[in-house]
């Protein structure tokens, strides 16, 4: 009898607790349909950029894991802490001249640590393999990235999608063939700051030990108090500071990849970020 009680009150916790991510009675029984590509730099055509994953819908399904390994059927854990909540992700943290096997599961639901529940997952993808000839130098463990698209507004940070300014449909666009854009949302999703000085129109930002600091219509800005050029000044529009991007990007440490077939903009950045006074 009281095993039987241990076993309800298990059920009950579960159930309060458990995250359920899919209505499991309108899941469709197909899984998704997994792709895979390069993105290499734009600047140097030798260097993976990373993976583009992208797999089809599953009724039902909100979030999905995506698992990697060095060996086909080697899947042991999500290469992500967190959930996915959209059909895409990019791998940025690939080495160079390796292999790697990809395979996407559907999220359930949640697991339960407290009555030793794993997480449930519906059936795999097909795998795909993917060859990685070289890759950029530097730290792998804790890179990020945060994916824009011309005249779209809305951004994928980390494979999850969001607002590049929330409620007001701002989104980045060409100017002088350069990509401007709202700076806020790219450094804030970086745990960026950025600062604005009314009296002087003085844009700052911090991010990944720099600091950057621009006016508007001014060519000339400073980074960590070294004074350079950039071909196209930042502006006010629509009561939102634009500014160009790959200026502002690579000097707080970020690699910016252009997709000319998509009109996609790739930022890498290292997510251990520290802010500086």
């Amino acid at each position: 009898m009281k095993r039987l009680i241990y076993f309800i009150l298990g059920i009950c916790i579960f159930i309060s607790h458990a995250t359920a991510y899919a209505d499991i009675g309108n899941i469709d029984p197909n899984a998704p349909s997994l792709e895979a590509e390069l993105i290499v730099s734009d600047t140097d055509p030798t260097l993976t950029e990373g993976v583009r994953l992208s797999w089809t819908a599953v009724p039902g399904i909100t979030y999905y894991r995506v698992f990697r390994a060095e060996y086909s059927g080697g899947y042991t854990y999500a290469l992500t802490d967190f959930a996915i909540g959209g059909l895409s992700y990019i791998d940025v943290k690939t080495r160079p001249d390796k292999t790697y096997y990809y395979i996407v599961r559907t999220l359930i639901s949640e697991g339960n640590a407290l009555i030793g529940e794993d997480e449930v997952y519906g059936r795999p993808s097909n795998e795909v393999m993917i060859e990685v000839k070289s890759a950029p130098p530097g730290p792998v463990a804790n890179k990020g990235y945060i994916l824009m698209q011309i005249d779209n507004p809305i951004m994928e940070v980390n494979g999850n999608k969001t607002e590049v300014d929330p409620g007001r449909g701002t989104a980045p666009f060409l100017r002088d063939d350069r990509t401007v854009l709202p700076i806020r949302a790219t450094v804030e999703a970086m745990d960026g700051m950025v600062l604005w000085d009314d009296i002087d129109q003085k844009i700052t930002l911090i991010a990944n030990t720099n600091r950057v600091e621009m006016r508007i219509g001014a060519l000339d800005y400073s980074v960590n108090g070294y004074t350079k050029t950039m071909d196209i000044e930042p502006f006010i529009e629509n009561e939102r500071t634009f500014i160009p991007l790959r200026f502002a990007a690579y000097n707080l440490n970020c690699r910016v990849t252009w997709i000319n077939k998509s009109e996609e903009i790739l930022i890498v950045f290292n997510g251990t970020a520290s802010i500086m006074n």
